[in-house]
């Protein structure tokens, strides 16, 4: 009995690294799109200022800005969970296909989620980036909540519920290029205090388990 008592322990301990590592890689994650993609946003809305800049044609810097940021960021998300999972395959032996399988689902979400961005009618184009990624956010959470042995997160539910709804006194906003700063504004600090927040909070999980 107390070998078993043992060895429940140790699997404990596991899986509240295996969280810990999770958490902080969320919190990179979540940084990364609050700083870089609002970033990538203001260069395109100043394509024609900086192809005058850099004697350019405004769509080749709009294409320019848009292919890098996805570069970057995808780049940064891939590296940040990679770690964790390289990281956690170190201290456990479970081969499992569910995580490639959540991650593949995951990532397949936000790509669809940033490819409707532009498709969305005129009317909503400064709440788009809002909306998508607030829904984007509800889903992820929902698939690693379906995903079992997995930590849910109940911070990202948070953030896409709050994305949608500081997204609504921007539908009253008529000047669009205002509405579309503040979206950007908003989209920045719900991103990045998320991601502060997580990354502060992660060593918590060493010491229980959820």
């Amino acid at each position: 009995m107390e070998e078993l008592d043992k060895v429940t322990e140790a699997l404990e301990v596991v899986e509240r690294y295996e969280d810990y590592l999770f958490r902080r890689a969320w919190g990179r994650v979540l940084l990364t799109f609050g700083i870089l993609i609002p970033l990538g946003f203001i260069l395109t809305m100043n394509a024609q200022l900086l192809a005058q800049i850099l004697d350019l044609p405004a769509d080749t810097v709009m294409l320019l800005s848009s292919t890098m940021t996805a570069i970057v960021v995808f780049g940064l998300v891939i590296l940040s969970f990679g770690s964790a999972q390289a990281a956690r395959s170190k201290k456990s032996t479970d081969s499992s296909p569910g995580g490639v399988l959540h991650a593949a689902a995951i990532g397949l979400i936000w790509f669809v989620a940033f490819l409707s961005i532009g498709l969305l009618p005129e009317a909503f184009a400064q709440v788009s980036l809002l909306w998508a990624t607030g829904v984007a956010c509800i889903c992820t959470y929902v698939i690693l909540k379906l995903t079992p042995g997995h930590e849910d997160y109940n911070g990202i539910l948070i953030l896409g519920i709050a994305l949608l709804v500081t997204s609504l006194p921007l539908l009253a906003v008529s000047e669009q290029d205002m509405a579309q700063y503040l979206a950007l504004t908003i989209f920045s600090a719900a991103f990045v205090f998320s991601g502060l927040y997580a990354i502060a909070t992660s060593s918590k999980k060493l010491g229980k388990t959820e």
